[in-house]
């Protein structure tokens, strides 16, 4: 993984000689760098569900405060691009923490989870079809 980076054979093994000293260290590198696995944020349920919860709530906010601001027809594409935008940034944060390529986790964020939404979508649209049922609102 050092070498990867383009360090030179002398410095990855000064580097690797000093990490495998410390095991855990190691492993964590390992994890880190060829898993690309994120650290954990707290070894307690209730630190982590707090966590969770803040976070929620962030996500939220992105889809909810355009409808108390604006009319509706204006709400709508401002909540789907402030949506994207946080879906990035969301991408860009997970690189940061696992020591990622931060463009390639962002736009793969934001590519799986629009995938995501527009097969939502189009199973809203398709499933009703097929059971000859009508939606309405």
């Amino acid at each position: 993984m050092f070498r990867r980076k383009g360090f030179s054979k002398q410095e990855v093994t000064f580097a690797v000689e000093a990490i495998v000293r410390e095991r855990k260290v190691w492993l964590k590198e390992v994890m880190r760098h060829e898993y690309r696995h994120a650290p954990n944020v707290s070894s307690t349920p209730v630190v982590a569900a707090m966590f969770m919860g803040v976070f929620y709530l962030l996500g939220g906010f992105f889809t909810f405060s355009p409808y108390v601001f604006l009319p509706i027809d204006l709400a709508i594409p401002v909540t789907i691009s402030m949506t994207l935008v946080a879906l990035f940034l969301v991408g860009v944060l997970k690189a940061k923490l696992t020591g990622s390529n931060v463009w390639r986790s962002g736009f793969e964020m934001f590519a799986v989870s629009t995938a995501a939404a527009g097969i939502g979508y189009g199973l809203g649209i398709v499933v009703p079809m097929l059971l000859h049922a009508t939606i309405t609102l």
